[in-house]
């Protein structure tokens, strides 16, 4: 991993770039480490489908609104996406839920990062890959998570090509991706094992804020979603915004601002005795 080569403490002036091996494939990721002498609070930010950490229209926003408050944060190009290699109509759930997961693996490594107090934050497609490992670090935040994934891939499917792939439907912006505007059939096969995977992990995973915009007309219903943090122990949060679409246009700051007090209450405020930080 190239991070560890260059050394962690070059990382710390800042901003620095490195990449990481996952799946066989060099994923490119950017680090932001406070001047701070103790150890930081840190959060892990993933992106949807068919941006990157660059595109996403929610991301960097919300790791600049961390890194004001001296939290460490890693954004990275899932596989197929933005620097990382790969192509888009090479991605698979499961290759994403493994980049998400060598993510978090190769933070936890970052010696100026607070292992006990890690967050992670996802927003659509990159919202399930943070809630399969919410019962793995301190709080989750989901952004448009769209819990009920097949049905809402279904109206994106159309015809099989002739190499066997789903064609995409062009109505969804599409115009920034690396590859072909297709996926293999494999990916939407997988999707109700994720769905599975997602009640599994909520059953045993708490500290968890959903945020909603009920104008989002890409997922299949914003009621979804609220259904998804049923499943999750409490204490559990979820934030409705009214009129706020997938890319919460408008809305952004009212995202932020729910992101930012979740990340607050469970990642820098002193526990209470039950150490659920009420």
């Amino acid at each position: 991993m190239t991070g560890q080569s260059m050394g962690w403490q070059e990382l710390r002036e800042n901003m620095n770039h490195f990449r990481f091996e996952s799946v066989g494939a060099s994923l490119s990721a950017v680090v932001y480490l406070p001047s701070t002498d103790r150890k930081s609070p840190a959060v892990v930010l993933y992106h949807g489908l068919s941006n990157s950490r660059h595109l996403d229209p929610m991301l960097q926003a919300t790791a600049e609104e961390l890194q004001k408050r001296d939290y460490a944060t890693m954004q990275f190009d899932f596989y197929g996406s933005g620097e990382s290699e790969g192509l888009f109509h090479e991605k698979l759930c499961s290759i994403m839920q493994r980049n998400a997961r060598d993510a978090l693996h190769v933070f936890k490594q970052i010696p100026f990062v607070d292992t006990k107090r890690i967050g992670l934050w996802g927003r659509s497609v990159g919202a399930p890959m943070a809630a399969l490992q919410a019962d793995q670090v301190a709080c989750t935040v989901l952004v448009s998570p769209g819990y009920k994934m097949s049905a809402t891939f279904a109206p994106w499917m159309g015809p099989l090509d002739s190499d066997g792939y789903v064609q995409m439907s062009p109505q969804y912006p599409h115009h920034l991706i690396k590859g072909y505007w297709k996926l293999r059939q494999e990916f939407f096969q997988e999707l109700p094992v994720l769905e599975e995977r997602m009640r599994q992990v909520a059953q045993r995973s708490r500290n968890v804020c959903v945020i909603q915009g009920d104008a989002d007309r890409t997922i299949r219903s914003w009621s979804d979603s609220e259904e998804l943090l049923q499943c999750y122990q409490e204490p559990r949060r979820f934030v409705r915004i009214a009129g706020a679409d997938h890319r919460y246009r408008g809305k952004k700051e009212e995202a932020l601002s729910a992101t930012v007090e979740w990340f607050t209450r469970f990642l820098t405020q002193e526990p209470s005795e039950d150490g659920q930080n009420e």
